[in-house]
């Protein structure tokens, strides 16, 4: 669902705003902090559920919100109620209100709420929407496009989700050779500055790189980087979470317009760190700029990449990776050990880690992680069907 909520005081509605950005049912979440005396600043596009915080009166009578939910049948309006008036109930359903949160609201009266959302979108033929996560480094050369294209490849091959990468480093993106794809029609930059995008034409731009895997590719021209707008960007990535079960998006470590745009419709925030002091600083100032930028926190966790060995931090080769971890213990969804060689051989091949390493400890740590990343148990293979996978791909 894709959640717009409006109210005078946003600031005393944390907790029911850490619960939606942490809800799995909720893809999208915009607060708007109301200033002005009217509706007029009221923006609907691209909404599912519409959130009024006690604004049924003075902000917008019940006669322009009729009108409002006429214009927009398929938005579900929730009002939350603040005082306990039997008139406004029901001027408010007879307005177009179809579910009331009285507050203040306990933790289970609100997710009790967002289910009746949820179940009414459901029935009445909501779209399809996909999770969407932005994966960025703390700092150049972390492997966040490494661990972008494996857990793509996991969850379009191994979880039998349709898988969408968008490479978004738009002057350095290399995702188009990580799974051995050179030759592309289009890039990302060209699709989202179209017009009048529509589902048919964003299928047929994106390269198919494997079984339930696509890709949209970087721009080759710092011409073409340059055009993408932000507004045109979100078109894009509403309708790609319409047409697929993953959208995952690698930006660079550079916190930009781009960027935020992108972690504003995400459903998670990975930031990918290499466990070493440097990358623990910089994971820290970015988690900062982006609260700054009204990311929400919680929404946010954390990948610790290249993970030495428990015999390594044993013999105190790594001195500072267990103290690290132990720091990021609350913000951390998996670890990836470090494996120089599988890692190689993947990238040598222009192939996941999963198919040409599979029992390697790297291989069965991205299995893990994009399983729980989407909250699914882990698929596991025998050796058949591993012998599958490699003559698939020699077939390839």
């Amino acid at each position: 669902m894709r959640i717009a909520l409006y109210s005078r005081q946003v600031d005393g509605l944390k907790r029911l705003v850490e619960q939606l950005a942490t809800d799995k049912r909720v893809s999208h979440l915009l607060t708007v902090p109301v200033s002005s005396p009217s509706a007029e600043e009221l923006v609907l596009h691209n909404v599912d559920v519409l959130i009024l915080d006690d604004l049924i009166g003075e902000w917008i009578t019940p006669a322009e919100l009729e009108k409002l939910s006429n214009a927009h049948p398929d938005v579900l309006i929730m009002l939350i109620a603040r005082q306990d008036s039997s008139a406004l109930f029901v001027d408010a359903v007879g307005a177009g209100v179809r579910s009331i949160l009285r507050w203040p609201a306990t933790p289970a009266e609100i997710d009790h709420t967002v289910a009746q959302c949820f179940d009414r979108l459901s029935r009445h033929g909501a779209r399809h929407e996909g999770r969407t996560f932005t994966v960025l480094s703390a700092k150049g050369g972390s492997g966040a496009t490494f661990t972008t294209l494996n857990l793509a490849y996991v969850w379009a091959t191994r979880l039998e989700k349709r898988t969408l990468i968008i490479d978004l480093d738009l002057q350095y993106g290399d995702a188009t050779f990580g799974l051995g794809e050179s030759k592309h029609r289009t890039n990302v930059v060209q699709v989202a500055q179209d017009e009048t995008l529509e589902a048919s034409y964003l299928e047929s731009a994106c390269v198919p790189l494997r079984r339930n895997l696509f890709l949209l590719p970087s721009p080759v021209s710092l011409e073409d980087a340059t055009r993408l707008e932000p507004a045109r960007l979100e078109n894009l990535l509403v309708l790609a979470s319409r047409l697929f079960d993953v959208v995952v998006i690698d930006v660079p470590s550079r916190i930009d317009h781009i960027a935020t745009c992108c972690m504003e419709h995400s459903n998670q925030v990975l930031q990918v760190i290499a466990p070493t002091v440097v990358d623990l600083r910089n994971q820290q100032r970015q988690l900062r700029y982006l609260h700054d930028l009204g990311i929400p926190v919680a929404k946010v966790g954390t990948l610790i990449n290249r993970m030495p060995s428990a015999e390594r931090r044993r013999r105190n080769v790594d001195p500072f990776a267990s103290e690290i971890e132990r720091h990021l213990s609350n913000r951390t969804l998996g670890t990836l050990p470090r494996d120089d060689d599988a890692a190689a051989l993947a990238l040598g091949a222009g192939e996941s880690v999963v198919t040409v390493a599979p029992d390697s400890p790297l291989s069965r740590a991205f299995e893990t992680v994009a399983s729980s990343l989407l909250g699914v148990t882990t698929v596991t293979q025998n050796k058949g069907s591993r012998w599958s996978r490699w003559l698939s791909a020699l077939r390839r």
